[in-house]
This record gives C-alpha cells, structure tokens and sequence, in this order.
C-alpha cells in the first residue's frame, strides 16, 4: 500500500526544531526546522517523519509536526 501523500507544518514553538539523520535521538542533527515551515512529508512512522526540508531529508519527532494530506489544501 503506498504512503499517503501530506504535507507538514512545524508546529514547535521553540526556536528551533532539529531534523536528524535517522529516527531516534541517538542519531546527528543534520539541520533544523524554524516554527510554521512547512514541506513534503517521505514516509510517516510511530514516533518520526521522515521529511524533505529543502535540499535535506531526515527525521523529525512527529508530535512536533501538524500533518495534513495534500488533497485537503486549499490553494
């Protein structure tokens, strides 16, 4: 079955929301996310999003992010 198509919007409110190189606090902060961004979302796990933000992918903490499938967005 293939993966819903959404997008996301970090919805932190901290200054800063890191995105790592693999899903868990383990792995290296490679960038990181500034309040209200938003993107394309890869896949979607339990507990981490695997996005694209810019030229980067990597793993974000999914409660940190509002997820929304892209056939309800309003253009």
């Amino acid at each position: 079955m293939a993966e819903p198509d959404y997008t996301y919007t970090a919805s932190h409110s901290t200054g800063r929301l890191f995105i790592r190189n693999g899903p868990s606090l383990d792995y290296e902060i490679i960038s990181f996310m500034r309040p209200g961004t938003t993107g394309d979302v890869i896949s979607i796990g339990d507990e981490w999003v695997l996005l694209k933000y810019g030229d980067v992918d990597g793993y974000v903490f999914k409660s940190y992010l509002t997820l929304t499938p892209k056939e309800e967005i309003v253009r």
